[in-house]
């Protein structure tokens, strides 16, 4: 079981890398299976990438990671206070478009909502405030 603790990182690509070092010891405290780990590591890494990238793409910032445990769900709040952007907005990317090479990127909403078992998003205090959970129970 993990109680509810809060990291601070820097919204850089260091502190992308010190959050997801942050994300495998959670996962080995939980010892989470493998290929769940690297679903929930994948996600969170797309997740502060983007924060890196779009919402301080202007500025430095720092972005707040809260895992906690209730139950058999493992959730993850992640707050930025940089532009604003609901991730549950996205278009599903034309797959056929990208394959034939009619361009790249777009599919970071896209693989976070596959990766997860829910994501929910809202604006409070100046913040994106953004909550993921996977379900640690069997399918």
């Amino acid at each position: 079981m993990i109680p509810r603790e809060t990291r601070v990182f820097k919204a850089d690509l260091s502190g992308v890398e010190r959050a997801r070092a942050y994300i495998k010891d959670v996962a080995a405290r939980l010892e989470l299976a493998e290929d769940m780990a690297f679903r929930v590591e994948l996600a969170l890494v797309e997740v502060w990438t983007n924060i890196v990238r779009h919402a301080f793409a202007a500025g430095e910032g720092d972005f707040r990671v809260a895992c906690w445990q209730e139950e058999s769900l493992l959730f993850f709040e992640i707050r930025d206070a940089g532009a604003p952007f609901d991730p549950r907005d996205f278009k599903e990317p034309d797959l056929e478009r990208y394959r034939n090479g009619g361009g790249g990127g777009g599919f970071g909403c896209f693989l976070i909502s596959r990766l997860m078992d829910g994501v929910d998003y809202r604006r409070h205090g100046g913040e994106n405030v953004l909550t993921l959970w996977k379900s640690l129970s069997p399918p």
